[in-house]
């Protein structure tokens, strides 16, 4: 994917280059016209010359209008009352958006270019985005990094597995990344159905509330808050700290930890979600681990119907070669 990056960048600063140097080459050439033409007026004034013949104008078909001759719309356009940089102010902007159109719009602008002002030409025709190609694919329009596999899944494939993770990656604009994100939770609740591998906040699984806990707390709290508290029910809330720390006498300093006292554990039983699923498809060995990537490749396909993915990407990248280099009966080792 480096490579990728690397090849788009040099392509986009060579298009830059390209316009600034033809930019400035046609300033430089009108500027050097604009001086010798000023020279040769002050060393030869031309004087008006009367015509020995009179011009009679040409009789015009009734409801017609003459257009003038090319050399003259040419002339128009190179009028040299208006700067170089006053006809690009004053230009129309064309943007062109297939691929039709550049085709069209190309051989005009190579035989023409001393005529339109031209700040850049792209050396070749780019598909940014992987699954169309929309207006916003120019560099400011926000392209970000898709992850065919989710992350969640492909951190914990065996080594043996990550040496291909460019091919996986691809440039999204920002709109079908939202998209493709979208069609990718249905997968993962799908998975999560199929594995018991439940989807939620990683921080609320991986952590329970002790009950226990929370009731020393609060009662360590009302302790330290509650002047007025009944006498009956000091006594319960103060049993209830010398149960916990299994001491005869509450000391201040017991009250103090007891009310900031870290209500959630440790669950031992968790399972993140993504680690769930690939140690279930693990056990198949190293062939169900490719159906897994396989799985989510196609969903990539189907989901949203790529148009323009790299020429040899494909759902079943790298499997031969791992199988012919590690075989079949591979030792799974997670990551």
């Amino acid at each position: 994917m480096s490579r990728y990056l690397m090849a788009l960048t040099v392509t986009t600063l060579i298009g830059v280059a390209v316009g600034g140097f033809v930019l400035w080459k046609g300033i430089r050439r009108r500027r050097t016209k604009a001086s010798s033409d000023r020279g040769q007026q002050r060393q030869h004034p031309q004087h008006p010359q009367h015509p020995q013949h009179p011009q009679h104008p040409q009789q015009q078909a009734p409801g017609r209008r003459e257009l003038p001759p090319p050399e003259e719309v040419r002339l128009r356009a190179r009028a040299p009352g208006a700067s170089w940089e006053e006809r690009i102010l004053r230009a129309e902007v064309v943007t062109v958006s297939q691929e039709a159109e550049w085709d069209h719009i190309e051989p005009l602008l190579r035989s023409e270019l001393e005529d339109f002002p031209v700040l850049g030409i792209d050396c070749e025709w780019l598909y940014l985005c992987s699954v169309s190609f929309a207006n916003e694919h120019c560099l400011l329009g926000g392209l970000g990094r898709k992850n065919v596999i989710p992350h969640e899944y492909r951190k914990h494939f065996p080594i043996e597995m990550k040496d291909h993770n460019s091919h996986d990656v691809l440039l999204l604009c920002t709109s079908c990344h939202a998209i493709s994100n979208y069609y990718d939770n249905h997968l993962k609740q799908q998975l999560a159905r199929e594995f018991q591998a439940p989807i939620g906040s990683e921080e609320g699984l991986r952590l329970l509330e002790d009950p226990e806990r929370r009731q020393v707390r609060s009662g360590a709290r009302a302790l330290l808050n509650a002047e007025s508290l009944p006498a009956h029910r000091k006594e319960e809330l103060l049993q209830a700290l010398r149960e916990f720390y299994n001491t005869d006498t509450v000391t201040d300093e017991m009250l103090q930890e007891a009310a900031g006292l870290e209500t959630r554990i440790s669950n031992e039983n968790y399972v993140p979600h993504g680690l769930r699923v690939v140690r279930c498809h693990s056990r198949g060995g190293l062939r169900s681990l490719m159906q897994l990537e396989s799985r989510w490749r196609q969903h990539f396909l189907d989901s949203m119907q790529p148009r323009h993915l790299p020429q040899q990407w494909s759902v079943d990248h790298n499997h031969q070669k791992l199988l012919r280099r590690y075989g079949e009966d591979l030792p799974i080792k997670l990551s």
